[in-house]
């Protein structure tokens, strides 16, 4: 709950040439998706469609991946931008469900598709495609992928859940509601600090993580600050 509270809030705060700052890419693993198991990806969407201004639900399949391209494009016959399921406004929450996908081939479509996806958890750009060129749209749209065993699509985090009894979505009043939704939007939104004092801390945390596990990068200590 907490690792996906961070995701929802989660912000690009500052980009680099190198690091996409502030944002946090969940897959959830254990999301098992059968006649025998659960349904946690349709009712975690439908939890955070209920807290959060904008939530996009899609399904990663092979047919689904390899059905059309997920970024928009260019038609030239028509004059007219093609939009695809990764064009969305800034703040959407995009739900992953991965828990159907099955072995099979890829087409150059879904192939695309893959990569686009990489870039999304990756950069937060999405690559529009002007057929004689591509330009990367720089966005900001949480993500968090739900999955049997680990995603085809790599994230900052990676969180195995142990289902010990089947899910359900516990009923909530309006103004429960209401107060969620203020403090999920505040704690997204407003301007933060760090104080010298803090700073000092995070500063010496750091370099015992370092001396503790040499192997830390930078990206692993920018996530450490992060959450």
């Amino acid at each position: 709950a907490e690792v996906v509270l961070m995701a929802i809030i989660s912000r690009v705060y500052t980009r680099t040439d190198l690091l996409t700052l502030g944002k946090v890419s969940l897959n959830l693993t254990g999301c098992r998706s059968n006649a025998e198991a659960s349904n946690v990806p349709e009712l975690l969407s439908s939890v955070i469609s209920k807290i959060c201004p904008s939530v996009a639900h899609l399904s990663i399949t092979v047919p689904s991946l390899n059905a059309r391209p997920w970024t928009p494009r260019k038609d030239y016959v028509y004059n007219r931008l093609r939009s695809g399921p990764l064009q969305l406004a800034a703040s959407t929450v995009l739900v992953l469900d991965e828990c159907r996908l099955e072995a099979g081939t890829l087409t150059a479509n879904g192939v695309r598709n893959v990569e686009a996806l990489k870039s999304l958890s990756a950069t937060q750009e999405v690559e529009y495609d002007f057929e004689y060129h591509q330009m990367r749209v720089q966005v900001d749209i949480p993500l968090i992928i739900l999955s049997d065993t680990k995603s085809i699509v790599p994230t900052d985090l990676v969180v195995p859940l142990r289902q010990v009894r089947d899910p359900i979505a516990t009923d909530v009043s309006d103004e429960e509601l209401q107060v969620m939704r203020k403090f999920i939007t505040s704690a997204r939104m407003m301007k933060h600090f760090i104080s010298e004092e803090t700073s000092a801390e995070i500063e010496a945390e750091i370099v015992s993580a370092r001396k503790a596990d040499n192997a830390l990068s930078q990206t692993d200590l920018h996530m450490m600050l992060t959450m």
